[in-house]
């Protein structure tokens, strides 16, 4: 298949011979919508939907609630609990947040808590879609999937190639593929993982 521009550039910018793989995760986000026209723009970061999947999965702590309260409620979301939420600032642990932040959703309509697996899905297909609206790096975007989102472990079979590809960044550099070609690689799973069908298949 022949090169698009974006992709020719990745090639100028990973064909360095002084970039190392760990170089990757500073590499520029580039925007591929144009790629990838199919792919929906992601959420926005004040989505209560998103904040709900983050906050499941454990992409945001507790020390952070207080500030996303307040920043809802002057977006001109409003309940007695995100009012409560806003003005804690001594929250230090998950467990200790949860009973305030699940009755904040609750009270703001969002379906609450949410199925562990679906909520991996749910989130890996938003970062994705960060990914191909330029918003984040598609190697960065990557181990946060791996790390924060699955917590290490590949459980589901739909991000097994994502695992895939975040051990071969690491071979070494005599068996594993170009650094370009694994981008590509990794730039065109998450095309494909920003648009997966999660609804029907995952709840339950």
């Amino acid at each position: 298949m022949q090169q698009s521009g974006l992709f020719r550039r990745l090639d100028s910018i990973l064909r360095r011979e002084d970039y190392a793989p760990s170089m990757v995760y500073s590499a520029p986000s580039i925007s591929y919508s144009h790629e990838y026209p199919d792919v929906p723009p992601p959420e926005d970061d004040s989505s209560l939907n998103l904040i709900a999947l983050r906050w499941a999965v454990g992409d945001l702590h507790a020390e952070e609630m207080a500030g996303i309260a307040a920043d809802l409620l002057e977006s001109g979301q409003d309940s007695p609990s995100l009012r409560r939420l806003a003005g804690e600032m001594h929250l230090a642990t998950w467990a200790d947040a949860e009973p305030l932040v699940s009755r904040v959703f609750t009270e703001l309509g969002v379906s609450y808590p949410v199925v562990e697996r679906q909520a991996k899905l749910l989130l890996t297909r938003q970062i994705a879609r960060e990914v191909i609206s330029g918003k984040r790096s598609a190697w960065t975007a990557a181990s946060h999937i791996e790390i924060v989102v699955c917590g290490w472990v590949a459980e589901i079979a739909e991000l097994e190639p994502l695992f895939l590809l975040n051990d071969q960044l690491n071979w070494d550099e005599r068996h594993r593929p170009s650094i370009p070609t694994l981008t590509r690689e990794l730039v065109e799973l998450m095309a494909v993982l920003a648009v997966m069908p999660l609804e029907a298949r995952v709840a339950g």
